[in-house]
């Protein structure tokens, strides 16, 4: 369990472009490497969204949907400053 306390959280950026597409982001922290549960976070990410042609995400959302050209998933390591 990490010791990570989250505040403000929720912002929502609307930035008009000239482009015909759209960008969709959505972020929580991370995870930190000494973490117990960290590998079993990366095999998670691996399968959801990591694994890019094999996850999830892109199955679901561009193959089977046709919704987005692409889609995936990233885990960062959380680092903790004191």
């Amino acid at each position: 369990m990490s010791d990570v306390a989250i505040h403000d959280v929720g912002a929502r950026k609307i930035i008009d472009l000239d482009v015909p597409q759209s960008t969709l982001r959505f972020a929580r922290p991370g995870i930190a490497k000494k973490d117990p549960d960290y590998f079993a976070a990366v095999v998670v990410n691996h399968i959801l969204g990591g694994g890019v042609f094999t996850a999830r995400l892109f199955n679901e959302v561009r193959e089977k949907r046709g919704l987005a050209y692409s889609v995936y998933s990233q885990l960062h390591e959380l680092i903790i400053v004191r």
